[in-house]
């Protein structure tokens, strides 16, 4: 889970490390404001809630290895005028739908099973190879649509369903993982900035089994009415994990979003000046009743200032060595 602040900063991340939350050190903060999903976030309005696509974690501007399955989390940070500071963003390591999947697939049903996200990609697919390859510019080709061409057709124009092609048989549904004020992105660069952004209904996943038909003769599986059914359970599963984080994302907020406007209703009714600033470009984000009646200045013309303007006397690079202990 992290804090940026509205130039897309880093200034809180805490990392789950082996079962334990670990705070990271100021030195490992990056910037974000070039992913697509710091971009987004930062469009919405207070109170919603954007989801990133199913795609795989970067780290410095590299895909991070081994490869972490990600969607990702974000709302608005505002301060008490409506003014956007910045994003809190939760990461969801998404490998934990992707080995429901193949639990599902070695344990209760036959064929190969596939989840595909809008535009035909693999998010799971028939080998290890085929997942991800939108990540790559060189593999932009490597889609179900180009292997399946006729079975893609039937499985983007419908919801659900059952056919023959070419051989196989094929079985699928539509997931669909936003609530109504959630949005996503389409096709974003997955290193800069997101092409347009997607409501809920537009935000889809596919999830399909592929069975040859030779195969069906020879191990007599007829019939197949109970493959939707065991579609449906399968989607319950899979997405019961990001309901369930919703939820908790809604909650945590609420409960956090309380413990702030108490502590800043203390903050702000102490006779003492309180100051914050942002520490890389030292102005101001914060300053309670106390400062603005000490300094003279009022609170909107404070929040444009920084330590500099009201202390003269110390250079940028003094003030910046006083606050070295503080790191």
């Amino acid at each position: 889970i992290r804090l940026l602040n509205k130039k897309g900063m880093e200034q809180i991340r805490v990392n789950l490390i082996a079962g334990s939350s670990v705070l990271l050190p100021e030195k490992k903060l990056q910037n974000k404001r070039e992913r697509y999903y710091f971009q987004d976030t930062m469009k919405l309005n207070p109170g919603e809630i954007f989801i990133s696509r199913f795609d795989l974690n970067v780290e410095h501007g590299e895909i991070e290895t081994p490869y972490k399955p990600m969607l990702r989390f974000g709302t608005p940070v505002v301060d008490r005028k409506g003014n956007k500071q910045g994003a809190v963003i939760l990461n969801y390591l998404g490998q934990e739908i992707l080995d429901q999947i193949a639990e599902y697939e070695k344990n209760r049903i036959h064929g190969k099973l596939m989840l595909l996200n809008q535009e035909g990609y693999w998010l799971y697919g028939e080998q290890q190879e085929d997942a991800w390859a939108f990540m790559w510019s060189e593999r932009a080709g490597n889609t179900f649509a180009a292997r399946y061409p006729d079975a893609w057709q039937a499985v983007a124009a419908g919801q659900s369903g059952q056919f023959k092609s070419n051989g196989d048989f094929f079985t699928f549904t539509t997931l669909y993982p936003l609530s109504s004020g959630m949005s996503s992105s389409r096709i974003p660069d997955i290193f800069g900035s997101s092409r347009e952004p997607i409501k809920a209904g537009e935000y889809y996943w596919k999830l399909l089994s592929r069975l040859s038909i030779k195969q069906i003769k020879q191990d007599h599986l007829t019939p197949f009415k109970y493959s939707l059914l065991l579609f449906n359970l399968i989607l319950f599963t899979l997405l019961g994990p990001i309901g369930w984080l919703l939820i908790s994302f809604h909650a945590s907020r609420e409960k956090t979003r309380r413990k702030l406007n108490h502590f800043k209703n203390v903050l702000d009714q102490t006779l003492d000046c309180v100051f914050m600033f942002d520490p890389n470009e030292l102005r101001f984000t914060y300053v309670n009743q106390g400062a603005q009646s000490q300094t003279g200045y009022t609170e909107e013309e404070l929040l444009h200032m920084t330590p500099l303007s009201i202390k003269p006397e110390y250079t940028e690079a003094e003030f910046r060595k006083m606050m070295t202990p503080l790191k």
